[in-house]
């Protein structure tokens, strides 16, 4: 099993290589939460709307 967690998100560098398609889409077997999202010609990782709103309501029933 892949530990996400453990690893650092870093962007790549202009020339160096990004994932496939294949590789991107078994990593988020891993991360139910996240999605994919192109903007702007460049694939992007961000969080579901769901989860992010559902995330707001708590914070604001927790009053952070």
């Amino acid at each position: 099993m892949i530990n996400l967690a453990s690893g650092q998100c870093v962007a790549p560098r202009a020339g160096e290589p990004t994932l496939t398609d294949a590789e991107i889409e078994d990593l988020l077997l891993h991360v139910h939460q996240w999605q994919v999202k192109e903007v702007g010609g460049m694939k992007r990782l961000e969080k579901s709307e769901t989860v992010a709103r559902l995330s707001k309501k708590v914070c604001a029933k927790l009053g952070m």
